[in-house]
């Protein structure tokens, strides 16, 4: 269901690990619509929806951008930017659906390689699109701002965003609130933070 796929409890293989099992890679703007249809090709689930929290891979990503375009009758990009980010004054956010294409103001992360000597990373190269979001400090600000807010959605939405996720067997993940999966994780090293 939706809700297993925003509680991270939906079974969906990572599109990351599917590329690697078939030894394909590939990249550009295309990439977004290859991976979907790759999903639509997959026979079974890593396990029953519901039954275990699986946070890791960005299949759930493209799918739930999928939903909101089928549904809103607009491409993912457009409904965010309409519904999200303008009417929040998010004007430095975006999703970035070709790798190429130069950002203004882009802080570029570097990893350390050793002896001192750094090299420019641009990370674990995700699908153009819903999961290759920029955004500035200033809105990533007011993003957290609104989503603390009950005003942004009413008391629903928030009381939704505020609940821990649960298996259908009722056992609580790690306390860890619905917040945590809508917009406030980050990647870690590959952002340029260090995992240490």
């Amino acid at each position: 269901t939706v809700d297993h796929l925003l509680s991270s409890t939906d079974g969906v293989a990572g599109y990351k690990v599917l590329q690697a099992l078939a030894g394909w890679d590939t990249t550009g703007p295309g990439q977004h619509t290859a991976i979907l249809q790759m999903l639509q090709r997959q026979k079974t689930l890593n396990f029953k929806p519901g039954d275990e929290f699986s946070p890791g891979g960005d299949s759930r990503f493209l799918l739930l951008a999928r939903i909101v375009e089928v549904v809103s009758g607009q491409s993912f990009d457009d409904f965010c930017k309409n519904n999200i980010f303008i009417p929040l004054g998010m004007t430095s956010t975006l999703f970035l659906y070709d790798d190429a294409q130069l950002l203004e103001n882009r802080a570029v992360p570097y990893r350390l390689v050793g002896n001192g000597v750094y090299k420019h990373d641009v990370g674990g190269r995700n699908a153009p699109g819903p999961t290759n979001l920029y955004s500035s400090i200033r809105d990533l600000s007011l993003w957290r701002t609104k989503l603390a807010s009950p005003a942004l959605g009413g008391p629903a939405l928030a009381n939704m965003l505020n609940q821990t996720i649960k298996l259908d067997r009722g056992v609580i993940i790690r306390d860890i609130a619905r917040v945590s999966t809508y917009g406030q994780q980050h990647a870690g090293q590959e952002r340029g933070i260090s995992k240490k």
